[in-house]
């Protein structure tokens, strides 16, 4: 029950971005992966991934809006590995699954409107990895290496904040240094 709870509090944290004020796709992705950092720390998930932007699958949201003339009933559709959670305003149970899932690594939001009314609409992808207990971002699957938050960000995900660069000098081998973003 305290599980629950506690999810459900974190839960509301997504709600700035369902309620119909200031919705963005930088927005609903910064807003979801700050839930998911704050599930992973609280109920200490070592492999919860850091989601990154696909435009590309917005088309799947828009295509699941069309078949219910754009008011669909709040609900979780699992389609060709993606799941799509369609008009989660207001309903925490979806937005626990949605932020509970360790293994996604995508998203796609879109806000869109029905009897005047704007809603939004998520799509991830799925995997079958199962969450694993530890400090957050201590068990990145590989390919993946924890961020400031704790969450398993790929390389060059706007998740990630530390990598490493290579600075070119006059005379002799390039210069490595690992550069923390987090200073800026």
């Amino acid at each position: 029950m305290k599980l629950l709870l506690t999810a459900l509090l974190l839960a509301h944290t997504v709600q700035s971005i369902v309620d119909g004020t200031g919705f963005s796709r930088g927005a609903c992705l910064k807003t979801i992966n700050t839930a998911r950092a704050a599930f992973a720390d609280k109920f200490h998930v070592a492999n919860m991934n850091a989601l990154n932007y696909n435009k590309k699958l917005e088309p799947v949201i828009l295509q699941q809006l069309s078949f219910v003339n754009g008011c669909p009933e709040p609900s979780i559709i699992s389609h060709k590995n993606l799941d799509i959670y369609l008009n989660v305003q207001g309903q925490k149970d979806l937005i626990v699954e949605l932020i509970s899932n360790t293994d996604n690594t995508m998203l796609a939001c879109v806000e869109s409107h029905c009897d005047g009314k704007a809603i939004v609409s998520i799509v991830t992808d799925v995997t079958d990895t199962a969450p694993i207990s530890g400090s957050p971002g201590s068990e990145c699957p590989s390919g993946r290496s924890a961020d400031s938050k704790g969450l398993c960000a790929s390389p060059g995900s706007a998740g990630r904040r530390n990598f490493d660069v290579e600075i070119p000098t006059p005379i002799g081998p390039p210069i490595k240094v690992k550069v923390d973003w987090d200073l800026f």
